[in-house]
């Protein structure tokens, strides 16, 4: 066994501890043939809605990411400060496929009150070219599997891909049923043709549903129901979440929402890393690492657990919601990222083998006349943009310019007066106003896969 074929048993033996409560290495091998590939294998993964500081790959004090650590001993490059270009799934992941931000793709929330129940979004547009088609290009074959049933067909973020599955909603894909779904993908691969692997791993996306029993988080039975509805599933004022993001929570009832929240959210960390290790697994099982091995992972966003006044995600671009992991594991050798912030943007190039490009580290998020109306008026009513240059972080919302030194205020507590980037900002509102101008009746598909994502009522 030469070194690179130890690195990669060594890899995926990490992959199989990790994984313990997911199919064995024999069921998934089952009706499967083997591949024998000429080129690397190049593999990208969003573990979504995962934040950097609760990981402990990232120095976080509970172990809820055992398969990265080990990925991280096996001599894969980790960032721990990259951030996401979006505020949620959507535009996060038209920027990874398309390299470009989100005012320049334009696939995000439209901001327009009159549309308060259409909650229009512009789906990405047809001429952006994309990652898959560009790999098809290169003679990849491209399968892609998403645990999130936001990127269904009609966002347009499948085009490219010749296999491309989405779940029909949070849950039914999670764990072993996102395993099986890109065991059946695999199927379908010509073993002797390069493969581009995409996959979306959303088991920490709430609603959090129960998992393996650990001993070193609570358990809660069920599900949280953030919202409270009647019996015609119509969304009741006084529910948790809007008690709590208007300040009609006491403090008691808070703090313990905040620390079953955290729990909840640690555990789902957990399931989705196991989750990660068996898709590895599932690949070394059936030969895609014969010719070599480029695995990328990243996050489309984080996940506010009670800071700032906010539950859930999105609409705004605290660290909580937008420093995500960035990981690189090449068995060719894998390349040194560099420190200071990073844009998730990094992470298309590197599956492609390019060298980084210096940009602009910075995100965009829109308003949501969804949560507006939730909320009371109390979130989702500002344009945001944050832009990071080494520690300073300098956070334009609402017609307001704060900067904050990240290295002495990490949570952000005490901004000072900034002046605004003022090239920055003429952009994004730009593209407001060009969406509101374009708004119309949302594509019935990918109003389907909203509501099945619960952004629509």
């Amino acid at each position: 066994m030469n070194k690179r074929e130890k690195n990669l048993a060594k890899l995926f033996g990490l992959a199989v501890l990790a994984a313990g409560l997911f199919a064995s290495r024999e069921r998934i091998q089952t009706g499967l043939h083997q591949a024998q590939p000429t080129q690397p294998t190049l593999v990208l993964i969003v573990l979504d809605t995962v934040r950097a500081d609760h990981l402990s790959a990232c120095g976080y004090d509970r172990p809820t990411s055992p398969t990265l650590e080990g990925l991280i001993q096996d001599g894969a490059a980790m960032h721990c400060q990259t951030y996401a270009p979006g505020s949620w799934t959507f535009p996060s992941h038209a920027s990874l496929f398309s390299g470009l931000e989100v005012p320049e793709h334009g696939a995000h929330f439209v901001g327009d009150q009159a549309l308060l129940r259409a909650l229009a979004i512009q789906p990405l547009d047809d001429e952006v070219p994309l990652l898959a088609e560009e790999l098809v290009a290169r003679g990849y074959q491209t399968l892609g599997v998403s645990g999130n049933p936001v990127l269904a067909q009609a966002s347009g973020l499948g085009r490219g891909f010749q296999d491309w599955r989405v779940a029909p909603g949070f849950g039914p894909w999670n764990g072993d049923g996102l395993v099986q779904q890109v065991t059946d993908s695999l199927r379908l691969a010509d073993p002797d043709q390069p493969l581009f692997l995409f996959v979306n791993i959303a088991d920490a996306h709430d609603p959090w549903y129960p998992a393996k029993e650990l001993d070193w988080v609570p358990s809660y039975p069920g599900t949280l129901a953030y919202f409270e509805v009647d019996d015609d599933g119509v969304v009741l004022p006084d529910g948790p979440w809007q008690r709590y993001v208007q300040g009609r929570m006491l403090e008691p009832e808070a703090e313990q929402l905040r620390q079953e929240v955290t729990d909840r959210y640690d555990r789902a960390l957990h399931q989705s890393d196991a989750t990660l290790a068996a898709v590895l697994e599932t690949l070394g099982a059936h030969n895609w690492d014969q010719a070599g091995l480029r695995i990328v992972i990243t996050s489309d966003h984080g996940e506010f657990l009670g800071e700032h006044g906010i539950l859930r995600h999105g609409r705004y671009l605290y660290e909580e919601n937008n420093r995500v992991p960035l990981l690189v594991w090449d068995s060719a050798g894998s390349p040194a990222l560099p420190e200071g912030p990073l844009s998730m943007l990094a992470a298309r190039e590197l599956i492609l083998g390019q060298a980084l490009a210096e940009r602009p580290v910075r995100a965009v998020a829109f308003p949501d006349p969804l949560w507006t109306e939730q909320s009371g008026g109390v979130l989702g009513t500002e344009l945001s943009v944050a832009v990071w240059e080494g520690q300073r972080k300098e956070h334009w919302r609402a017609g307001e310019s704060l900067a904050v030194d990240l290295s002495i205020d990490p949570l952000e507590q005490a901004p000072i007066p900034a002046g605004p980037s003022a090239q920055v900002l003429e952009r994004v509102r730009a593209a407001e106003t060009s969406a509101a101008r374009q708004a119309g009746e949302m594509d019935p598909g990918l109003r389907d896969a909203l509501r099945a994502a619960g952004y629509l009522e």
